[in-house]
């Protein structure tokens, strides 16, 4: 408390005041919630926007009057400047990513990150859609800010939803309902949950039946009598004649009036059991012996094989492939970004789990990251052994970049894997402790000594 507050209190004998800085948000929030820590910074996320910072120190909250929170938003907030150097001669970094929803209050969800191909010739019709969006709202302050690009989706799909058919909806529901039915057994079971490969075929098939059924899917676009058997319903089964479903206990179809049992077959059936009950005992012992010995004999070859292969599949190159591709697209986007030139994530792919000394003299010299990609545990190299590969990573940019080696790995690996998984691993020196420890990077899901 200076000698003028205390002037101005009357002797001290006043309430004592102290001037401190406020964290604004640029979308003018001083509500903060914090998200991370670290051994030097404490991460905060803007309540109403959700845009990511990182605060140098502690962070303490206290609690001051809505008025004076006003005025100082209004009258002393002060707001970088792009183009301005700050104290220590370096430009001022951007400013984190954004994890909110841009709908403000507590316990706003996080961003998650959605990737999926779009052509060229697609793009131009997406952009000009989105922009039309943003513009159409753009009194609206969600898209004013950063996080436009999800309200302007979110906005197209609600139209979208807002005329589709009620029968869709009806499939699309049935859908969501038959994955949390699998979900919900597997864990009063006590087994695992569904592996994703698992969820979409399931979700496939629910699509497919019901898409077939409400007319949707035409009947014949399946490629055989073999595709359209999806064996949804164990209580259902389709008419040799029409193909429609029939009950199981049904007499006749109701589509096309075909009869599965008659009078005269019971009679004949019950005539040969009366007439010959020994022989037709024996002759059918014999056939259910010879069935129960040749179809084990000819599915087992064809369930062992496939067994073995996943078990010990060829990764054949497919997750340097992956690797290599994530790491292509972490640049291009780091480069359109505009990163600096120092920032730029360069990279340098090597196979084995065990990095060469020409990598780890890279790192030594370059500084950067050294981190090893374990491909799936079912996979093996040429020799055999388990795959993996080392990278060797400049920097890790700042911002909204990310970088997921698994969603290349998994589309690498659909074919042979369907539910392909990798882990990534950071290797530190062997004298970490006696360096001054940097944050682990986000595409990593644990560390290592080397």
């Amino acid at each position: 408390m200076t000698d003028e507050t205390k002037k101005e209190n009357g002797n001290g004998k006043g309430i004592s005041t102290e001037e401190t800085r406020v964290l604004t948000c640029q979308c003018g929030s001083t509500a903060y919630d914090v998200t991370g820590r670290t051994k030097t910074q404490v991460t905060l996320t803007c309540a109403k926007c959700g845009l990511k910072c990182s605060v140098k120190g502690n962070v303490a909250t206290v609690r001051v009057r809505q008025q004076e929170i006003e005025y100082a938003v209004q009258n002393t907030v002060v707001s970088p400047e792009p183009n301005l150097e700050n104290s220590s001669g370096k430009n001022a970094e951007p400013s984190g990513e954004k994890v909110g929803d841009g709908t403000g209050g507590d316990g706003h969800p996080k961003k998650k990150l959605y990737k999926f191909s779009v052509f060229e010739d697609q793009r131009p019709t997406v952009d000009r859609a989105m922009q039309a969006v943003r513009v159409k709202n753009c009194s609206d302050d969600r898209f004013r800010e950063q996080t436009w690009q999800g309200h302007a989706l979110e906005y197209i799909c609600a139209d979208f939803l807002s005329g589709c058919e009620h029968q869709v909806l009806q499939i699309v529901d049935a859908m969501d309902a038959a994955q949390e039915d699998a979900e919900r057994l597997a864990e009063a079971d006590g087994k695992k949950k569904p592996t994703p490969k698992k969820i979409r075929e399931l979700r496939s098939k629910v699509r497919d039946k019901l898409a077939r059924e409400s007319g949707i899917l035409p009947e014949d676009f399946f490629e055989s009598d073999d595709d359209r058997q999806l064996d949804l319903e164990p209580q259902q089964y389709q008419c040799p004649e029409c193909q429609g479903l029939v009950e199981k206990d049904a007499t006749h179809c109701a589509n096309c009036g075909i009869e599965f049992g008659t009078p005269e077959d019971e009679e004949t059936e019950d005539d040969t059991d009366g007439a010959e009950p020994e022989e037709t005992a024996e002759e059918t012992t014999e056939e259910e012996v010879e069935i129960e010995h040749d179809d084990p004999a000819e599915e087992q070859p064809a369930e062992e094989p496939t067994e073995e292969k996943e078990a010990t599949v060829a990764d054949s190159g497919r997750l340097k492939r992956a690797v290599l591709r994530s790491l292509e697209e972490y640049f291009q986007d780091a480069t359109d970004a505009e990163v600096e030139e120092h920032l730029l994530p360069e990279y340098e792919v090597q196979d084995g789990a065990i990095p060469g000394e020409d990598l780890i003299q890279k790192w030594s010299l370059g500084g950067g990251y050294l981190v090893r990609v374990d491909g799936d545990k079912r996979t093996v190299d040429d020799q055999g052994n388990p795959v993996a590969v080392c990278v060797w990573i400049k920097a890790e940019p700042p911002g909204e970049l990310v970088l997921d080696f698994s969603l290349d790995y998994d589309d690498e690996t659909d074919e042979i894997l369907g539910d392909g998984t990798l882990s990534t691993t950071e290797l530190l020196p062997p004298d970490y402790s006696e360096q001054d420890p940097w944050a682990q990077p986000h595409f990593v899901d644990g560390r290592e000594m080397l």
